[in-house]
């Protein structure tokens, strides 16, 4: 008989409910949704465009808040929160890769990969050679001078914000990497994050 307690979740949503209104019309985009994960776990949302995906992601992540119901993280209620808080925790505890990429184009790669870790006050030799580890891990390591342009594998390594312990995935876009198929992009994705 194994009496080990199991470890809380990392990632967990309860009674999480969005409405947008405009006006007295109410769109109700979730309603209800309930969600668990695990250290190590990995999960996808799936459904049709429109059906709240992106929504339900940019609540996990703690860049919208829900109308009603709660979203923690590593067990911390996102909406008790403030901004800053929200701000601290996203750059610590989680990961984003979004349709479309948030990189400054003036900035190569490992600058790109390393600009986290840098404005959450690490060293810059220490979010350099993080940076390089990351983008070495996934194949990237002479291409570390590139700009986010010369390279979709450079802008889906850079959004994974250089965390170990989540990270929330949008979509597999074909506008956001054309010519990239859907198993490149799985292959890329899973070498960075495990």
């Amino acid at each position: 008989m194994n009496d080990a307690v199991p470890a809380p979740p990392v990632l967990e949503c309860r009674a999480l409910r969005k409405v947008y209104r405009e006006g007295p019309r109410e769109l109700v985009v979730l309603d209800g949704v309930e969600l668990s994960v695990a250290s190590g776990e990995r999960l996808a949302i799936v459904g049709q465009s429109g059906s709240g995906k992106s929504t339900l992601l940019n609540m996990l992540g703690g860049l919208d808040l829900p109308t009603s119901g709660e979203v923690r993280v590593e067990g911390r209620v996102i909406s008790g929160l403030s901004e800053r808080e929200r701000g601290w925790l996203r750059n610590r505890a989680l990961g984003f890769v979004y349709q479309f990429h948030h990189l400054l184009g003036e900035f190569d790669a490992l600058e790109n990969v390393a600009m986290p870790l840098l404005i959450r006050g690490d060293a810059p030799a220490t979010a350099a050679a993080r940076a390089r580890e990351l983008l070495t891990r996934v194949g990237l390591g002479e291409r570390l001078g590139h700009k986010p342009g010369d390279n979709h594998d450079i802008s889906l390594t850079c959004d994974y914000r250089l965390t170990d312990r989540m990270n929330l995935v949008a979509s597999y876009s074909g506008r956001r990497f054309p010519g990239m198929s859907f198993e490149h992009f799985a292959r890329v994705q899973f070498r960075a994050l495990f």
